[in-house]
């Protein structure tokens, strides 16, 4: 019986049955009078649908519809109903009749005719040759298959058992087109063969669902042979690269590796035209790839490249360069070790070419910008006083302790009481408020013994750190050479590294300041600035040996690899010293060291004729603090001092020997050296700065301002040149300082030091704690003109 019949009528057949039974056996007579009955064998299943749908007031409405031809209500009915219908008829073995009849009907006037119609186009379809027809018998397919779908998903067709019969011939037919179809794609590929070599792609639509893709050319043999045939017929490798990049879809892993072997044969077949590779046509092979990647090996062994790097260990081990550089075969170009034929045999006829590096110059510069009085904190001491708290818990023990004594008290007095049972209920209230006072004691006591008498907090005190900007700049000079053996001649150009970053740095930073960590994670550390100097640059090969930077190349003749490497041996690692103009508008050219020094043209004190180089040196002026400093002119229009002096301000003022006053702007700045350019709006006499080696002991002069004493001259003489941390900051990064007896006082810090007529240093600082004579340091030449240098160079 149907899953879903009503136990009731299972229960209702089997009563019918049993009574059934009970009319035989209780007629009158004896039983063996009665013919003789043959075994009823009874389905309860029908027996209980039977009933059910005489049962069934659904049932009963839809058949009388149905029986009464009103075929539209009884179709709106079943739809109303389907739930219903779906759990008692699904699967159903003899479902109504009145659902065949309602069914036929639907059929007739909702499908019969687009059935016939794309029945009847499906047949008229006996070959696909046309692709005008494509679309129709496309269209065909879907009314078809639209049809078929939409039949066997209506619940009345599958409740009545229908639909199935009725579409066979229209499912033959889609299977029939379906199949020519597929049986047609091998002529249909070889028709569209030509487009896709020409534009790289296809469109997929062909006939119905059935489409192209570019699997079916991957399957294609004819289709690969077709498309190397069509590369083949190329001449121009451009052309070549982009029709076979452009066919990728379509090519199998075979193809493409044939495809990649051909174009490195043209590419060989192109350069040999003439006998031999140019340099020209070398520097480009780094560059040449095959359409898909393979092959490369075989286009880098078309020249045969030496390579040696003449920077050799004993340069590099005597601080001369203070970072490596390493370079690096980025290019395809295949560079075969050259070390034994340059300084052993110097035989290169193995090379075509021979490519020499050569590391001339790398250097590290810093420079300390913008620096910041930063308040932090320390703990210095620690603050005690009574805990609150304590006092809270004694009060507590105490109100604890003086509730258990009333309640003793008040347990030990006599009370009046009924002999029995009110005798032993007071005794109990007694017992029990003696008992909490008691509990409340200890919940006391064990709390005031856990709290301590005093408490304690840290005392802080406010201190600062210093917080700068470190730009670091690292600079290197390559030369590099191409030998060209075959036609004897050197190529040779340099390129340039220049490399900077900015990071911060803390100083004087206390190890014991609580906020330590965290303000260290928003700076960088000093050795993190040391190991960035310190890390190597790499240089990619394919940014010297190009085109371009052969084609700027200075030539010469090669006549054998001893000479070329005499040549080198007059190279210099020491830094060219750079130039200053000594072209004034307020005087004439700074006399020569040899030679006495001129009378200057401006007014002197009485019984006193002035210095010629007081015309380079003036009084600077800080507004923001009215402090005085000194500066001099190092070009016509830029005043060297020290950063100290200007610091905090953008302008200053300042006056000349004659009192004539002018103002600049602080341009520039170097925390870590103490100097500091400023831009006078006036003209002045330029100051040369020294180079070369000094003699200790020379006799030197100071000029400057000490403690107001305008234009003062003090002599000493070079006491030593050493390298120390600066006084502004405490960077390991060490300053060279030129150490002498020559008095300085403030105010003259910013001014020169003098020997004869050339700048040694800028007076900087004293050491003036208890014990110390004649300790004055001036800021080394070497790093002013370092320092000048990076100024020119931003």
């Amino acid at each position: 019986m149907h899953q879903n019949t009503p136990r009731y009528f299972h229960l209702a057949a089997l009563g019918l049955a049993m009574s059934l039974a009970g009319c035989v056996t209780t007629q009158g007579g004896s039983s063996s009078l009665l013919p003789q009955l043959q075994p009823v064998k009874l389905d309860l299943a029908s027996i209980g649908n039977s009933i059910g749908d005489v049962l069934s007031p659904q049932l009963r409405e839809f058949k009388r519809l149905v029986n009464e031809s009103k075929f539209v209500e009884a179709d709106e009915y079943f739809n109303m109903e389907a739930i219903y219908f779906e759990q008692r008829y699904t699967g159903a073995k003899q479902p109504p009749e009145e659902f065949t009849k309602l069914a036929e009907y639907v059929w007739l006037k909702s499908y019969q005719d687009k059935a016939e119609q794309a029945t009847q186009e499906l047949k008229a379809v006996d070959n696909l040759a046309n692709p005008a027809k494509w679309s129709q018998v496309s269209k065909a397919l879907k009314n078809g298959e639209q049809v078929t779908a939409s039949v066997k998903q209506n619940f009345l067709f599958t409740v009545a058992q229908f639909g199935e019969a009725q579409t066979q011939e229209l499912a033959q037919q889609i299977a029939r087109v379906v199949q020519l179809a597929e049986a047609s794609k091998p002529d249909l590929l070889a028709a569209k063969m030509g487009s896709i070599l020409a534009t790289g792609e296809h469109n997929p639509v062909f006939v119905g669902k059935v489409t192209i893709d570019a699997n079916d050319y991957l399957a294609s043999d004819k289709f690969q042979a077709t498309a190397l045939a069509h590369l083949a017929a190329l001449s121009d490798r451009d052309a070549y690269r982009k029709d076979a990049v452009k066919l990728t879809p379509y090519l199998t892993e075979p193809t493409r590796r044939r495809i990649d072997s051909a174009y490195v044969e043209m590419v060989r077949t192109q350069l040999l035209a003439d006998g031999r590779i140019s340099l020209e046509e070398v520097s480009t092979l780094g560059s040449v790839r095959a359409p898909f990647g393979g092959s490369t090996d075989a286009i880098a062994s078309l020249a045969t490249i030496g390579y040696v790097d003449l920077t050799s260990a004993s340069f590099k081990g005597r601080n001369l360069f203070d970072f490596a550089i390493s370079f690096t075969q980025d290019s395809d170009l295949k560079f075969a070790p050259a070390t034994e034929a340059v300084f052993t045999s110097g035989d290169l006829s193995r090379f075509d070419y021979l490519f020499v590096t050569d590391l001339n110059a790398a250097k590290v510069a810093r420079e300390f910008k913008n620096k910041r009085e930063m308040k932090s904190r320390i703990q210095t001491g620690v603050w005690q006083g009574q805990n609150p708290e304590y006092i809270a818990a004694l009060a507590d023990y105490q109100t604890a302790m003086a509730e258990f004594q009333r309640a003793q008290i008040s347990s030990a007095i006599p009370k009046a009481c009924a002999a029995g049972w009110g005798c032993a209920l007071q005794g109990f209230a007694d017992g029990l408020s003696n008992a909490t006072a008691r509990q409340s004691v200890e919940r006391a006591s064990a709390r005031l013994a856990g709290t301590s008498q005093t408490i304690s907090r840290p005392v802080y005190s406010d201190y600062t750190y210093q917080s700068v900007d470190i730009s670091t700049t690292k600079t290197a000079d390559v030369n590099y050479y191409v030998i060209d053996v075959k036609r004897k001649r050197i190529l040779k150009n340099s390129f340039q590294i220049n490399d900077n970053e900015v990071f911060n740095v803390a100083y004087n930073l206390r190890d014991d300041d609580p906020d330590k960590a965290s303000i260290q994670r928003n700076i960088t550390s000093e050795a993190e600035v040391t190991a960035w100097e310190k890390r190597p640059a790499a240089v990619p090969i394919s940014a010297l040996f190009n085109a371009k930077n052969l084609g700027s190349a200075t030539t010469t003749p090669y006549t054998d690899i001893q000479a070329f490497l005499k040549t080198l041996n007059t190279r210099s690692y020491a830094a060219a010293a750079p130039t200053y103009s000594n072209a004034g508008e307020r005087s004439a050219k700074a006399a020569p060291a040899s030679a006495p020094a001129p009378t200057s043209s401006r007014s002197a004190t009485s019984q006193t004729i002035a210095d010629a180089r007081f015309d380079s040196v003036l009084v600077i002026g800080n507004p923001n603090n009215g402090g005085i400093g000194t500066g001099f002119y190092v070009t016509p229009e830029l005043v060297l001092t020290a950063y100290h002096v200007v610091e905090g301000s953008s302008l200053v003022e300042m006056s000349f020997y004659d009192g004539t006053k002018t103002y600049g702007r602080v341009i520039d700045y170097d925390v870590r050296l103490d100097l500091a350019l400023i831009k006078a709006q006036q003209t002045g006499k330029p100051l040369s700065i020294h180079s070369g080696p000094l003699k200790l002991g020379e006799t030197v002069e100071a000029i400057g301002h000490p403690k107001g004493y305008a234009f003062t001259i003090t002599r000493g003489v070079i006491s030593a040149a050493r390298r120390q941390r600066s006084t502004t900051i405490a960077s390991d990064n060490l300053v060279e300082f030129i150490q002498t007896d020559t008095p300085i006082s403030p105010g003259n810090s910013g001014g020169p030091l003098l020997l004869k007529d050339t700048v040694i240093g800028v007076n900087d600082w004293i050491r003036v704690d208890q014990g110390a004579q004649n300790l004055n340091f001036s800021v080394s030449y070497n790093e002013i003109r370092s320092y000048l240098d990076r100024f020119k160079g931003k």
